[in-house]
């Protein structure tokens, strides 16, 4: 019996045992359910969140009642009735339970009208959201408690209201005036979304092409450009800036998020040059201070075509020094094989990973206005080969060198230091990012040339290191005011080196004529202030507005020529919004975003410099909770002018060269649903659809003719998912997940390679996932399968050139994870 064989026969040894578990008596948790409590004295608020965490509830927290209050400290065994009757003592509000292990604060007079009064907001258990300037702090629209008896009834299901912090400083996701998708972690878990790419199947007009081993570039709207050096998709973790270059974006391992954030359109104005198109914010957990936890999971599955993978994660959360000094450790070891084979050189399933990724975060709190968090990641990941360039057949299609290796390496290291300290009126922060990307993959690829007598001309075997080392250090003053003034000030520096090293030997339609050794070293300092404020004119109506100076020193050295200029830019924002009601808001925004241009020469070809591009978005929008919270909406509608777009074109050395092939217009629309639909089942809904055209030309341009789509945006995007929870015998709580997504075709054109045009169109991609699983004390146990329609197109344009990659075959697979009490 071969391995696969052994697998699938494990696989249904572990459905069987989880259909059996699903039968087996587990005691149902209930309001007499003994927990371990240890809760110090506090503001009521951030008690009753530790609470939900301790006893691994979820908490419904009315957002009109939070006031002041404080808890008294709770310690040792007692039920979950207990706690609540202690932290609820003498302030006038009430609760219930729910059969889905959800309990509802709110006042006497909210709970009477609950079914027809305004939405209440649920928070994961125990979620902490972060305050105002970026620090940790209570989640806002928070409950305070009551002195009532418990009150216990049937509940009700309603949507999770989420907080962001977009625009530096937290907010309800309904009242921020522009396009955001926020996933919370425990979203992100249960829709088995573990990377950028499978990120990009859930979220409206965000388009990722995976270039192989940790190569990946990021499209937002159709902004994304995959050439040029510099990025326009901004990428934060935290607060810290960690852009890389456009075509390799940083490989993220996305274990133990608290959410991520994707806002759409341009964002120059908080998050500078990198986020023209838009910005992607990965939020990590802070060590919780009070109380050690770990967490663990484990996944097995098998690849059609493929071999089997085992990827384990673990979490340990540790008080150094309680509620003042606390690491959180994540951890994450990956085996997952491949499923590309080589036949020309006898190889199976060359494109594994072995991938090691470690996060350490630390928190300091000295005092009740101080705060340091510490953030270190080492990740590491390499292969022996790279799926892109696979034909239909997942067999690697190298023309010229059929047994050439392709392996690969996506390592980087990142450190963080952040200080914020609250005054009365203002919270101050500094964050210094340090971090090295360094990339090296070997690829095969062939295109035609404008070289007498046009033959092909072909880059064979070319080894390709990318070595992006960047320091950066933002300073930044928020308002912690409430007289209806919200206001941010700041400054940013940062300095980048961007070294290349491209080996390629030449072909000519024939035997190898020899090598040579292209090199690109580009540095850049750039510095730039910033300020943003907005005003609640009335209590429906805000305005605001904000703007962003960047100057950017960059140099250029390829082996031949040394090369210095400067940019710079002022990119504004407007915005507006209008609550119609308390579950309907309005808004139109304005907003500008930038990237540096750069230099062009050497090897023949004379020197030139081309200009920066430039991105006005207009956006109009409405967001809605309708149905008391059971109906959420999000639709926005976009235009853009895309100026001095910078394009590739070809050069007679065959190596290339960027230049302005002209203006560009961009306009579609995005939207999303999602709908409680009853107590036990929830919907979801989103797509995009997006249309691009240049619209006028640079002289000389060949490359493009007016009316040509720019490269690399998806017509369209369209999701749907819907989630039912149950319970099964004895109150053990279950789910069943689908999860159908569908990315339109994205293209490539090249008028002036010498030969026949390229209009290449990328296929029409068809994914459909599913899962299932249980919770069981503190274990849960999901079946899980991807791509089950055994979707295998070309997901990107650059297959043109021979280097498109295709999504990973149907796989399936068993998930375990566990966690302390």
């Amino acid at each position: 019996m071969n391995h696969r064989a052994i697998l699938r026969t494990g696989l249904q040894c572990c459905a069987f045992l989880l259909l059996y578990a699903l039968s087996l008596p587990v005691r149902a948790a209930t309001l007499d359910s003994l927990v371990s409590v240890e809760i110090a004295a506090q503001p009521l608020e951030s008690a009753l969140l530790q609470l939900a965490e301790q006893a691994s509830f979820q908490l419904v927290l009315d957002p009109q009642t939070v006031g002041s209050r404080r808890a008294p400290q709770l310690a040792g065994k007692m039920s979950i009735r207990q706690a609540l009757d202690r932290l609820l003592q003498n302030t006038g509000l009430v609760y219930r339970w729910s059969g889905d292990h959800t309990v509802t604060i709110t006042s006497k007079s909210d709970l009477r009208t609950a079914s027809a009064g305004e939405p209440l907001a649920r928070a994961d258990p125990g979620r902490m959201s972060m305050g105002e300037g970026g620090e940790a702090g209570p989640a806002p629209g928070s409950a305070a408690a009551g002195d009532e008896a418990a009150i216990q009834g049937n509940g009700f299901a309603m949507l999770e209201e989420v907080v962001v912090t977009a625009q530096k400083r937290a907010q309800r996701l309904i009242d921020v005036p522009e396009s955001i998708t926020a996933l919370t972690g425990a979203e992100l878990q249960q829709a088995g979304i573990h990377s950028v790419l499978d990120l990009s199947y859930a979220v409206p007009s965000l388009v990722v092409d995976d270039t192989g081993g940790g190569y990946q570039r990021y499209f937002i709207r159709g902004v994304g450009n995959g050439n040029g050096v510099t990025s326009l998709v901004g990428v934060y973790m935290d607060d810290a800036d960690i852009t890389n270059n456009g075509n390799t974006q940083l490989d993220i391992n996305m274990t133990d998020l608290k959410r991520i954030e994707v806002l759409k359109g341009p964002q120059g104005t908080l998050y500078g040059d990198g986020s023209a198109g838009g910005t992607i914010r990965y939020i990590t957990n802070d060590p919780n201070l009070s109380a050690f936890s770990a967490y663990g999971d484990v996944s097995i599955y098998d690849t059609r075509f493929g071999s089997m993978s085992e990827v384990g994660s673990a979490v340990i959360n540790a008080p150094l020094v309680k509620d003042t000094l606390g690491l959180r450790i994540v951890g994450t070891y990956g085996n997952i094989g491949g499923w590309v084979d080589q036949p020309a050189a006898g190889r199976t399933d060359i494109n594994n990973q072995d991938l090691r990724d470690v996060r350490v975060k630390g928190l300091w709190t000295p005092t009740d206005a101080m705060s340091v968090k510490t953030l270190v990641e080492i990740h590491r990941n390499g292969g022996n080969g790279s799926e892109i360039s696979a034909d239909a057949n997942y067999n690697l299609a190298l023309a010229v060198e059929p047994t050439a290796r392709t392996p690969f390496e996506s390592n980087f290291d990142l450190y963080n230091l952040n200080l914020s300290y609250d005054l009365s009126s203002v919270n101050l922060l500094s964050s210094t990012t340090y971090f090295d990307s360094l990339t090296h993959g070997v690829l095969g690829l062939e295109y035609p040339v404008d070289f007498p007598p046009t033959p092909l001309f072909q880059f064979l075997n070319n080894p390709d290191t990318r070595d992006d080392e960047s320091f950066s250090e933002e300073i930044r003053a928020t308002s912690r005011a409430t007289d209806g003034l919200h206001w941010i000030a700041g400054a940013f520096y940062k300095h980048q080196k961007l070294n290349y090293a491209t080996a390629y030997e030449e072909s000519f339609g024939g035997p190898l004529l020899g090598s040579d050794l292209a090199l690109d070293n580009e540095g850049t300092k750039s510095v730039s202030v910033f300020g943003d404020g907005s005003y609640e004119i009335t209590d429906r109506i805000t305005a605001g507005a904000g703007a962003r100076y960047f100057h950017d020193d960059r140099t250029e050295y390829d082996g031949v020529l040394y090369r210095t200029g400067s940019f710079h830019s002022v990119d504004p924002r407007v915005y507006a919004s209008y609550a119609v009601s308390h579950g309907i808001h309005v808004y139109a925004n304005i907003a500008d975003g930038f990237r540096s241009g750069g230099f062009n020469g050497g090897y023949g070809v004379p020197e030139s410099t081309f200009a920066p591009e430039k991105v006005r978005s207009y956006e109009v929008g409405t967001k809605t909770s309708l149905l008391d919270g059971h109906l959420n909406t999000d639709l926005a509608l976009f235009f853009s002018r895309y100026s001095n777009y910078q394009i590739y074109v070809n050069t007679p050395n065959g190596i290339g060269e960027l230049e302005n092939g002209g203006d560009a217009h961009i306009k579609g629309i995005d939207w999303s649903l999602q709908w409680q639909a009853t107590d036990h089942l929830s919907l979801e809904a989103s797509g995009s659809v997006t249309n691009s055209r240049f619209v006028s030309l640079a002289p000389g341009e060949i490359t493009v003719q007016v009316g040509d789509p720019i490269d690399y945006t998806a017509e369209y995007t369209a999701r749907a998912s819907g989630v039912y929870r149950f319970n099964l015998p004895r109150g053990t709580p279950a789910f069943a997940r689908l999860d159908y997504s569908q990315i339109g075709p994205e293209h490539t054109t090249d008028r002036g390679e010498g030969g026949p045009p390229i209009l290449f169109e990328s296929d029409v991609i068809h994914m459909l996932d599913a899962r299932i699983g249980l919770n069981i004390s503190d274990w849960s146990v999901a079946l899980f399968a991807t791509n089950l329609l055994s979707e295998n197109g070309n997901e990107d344009p650059s297959a043109a050139f021979g280097i498109g990659a295709r999504p990973r075959p149907r796989t399936f697979g068993i998930e375990v994870s566990a966690s302390t009490p």
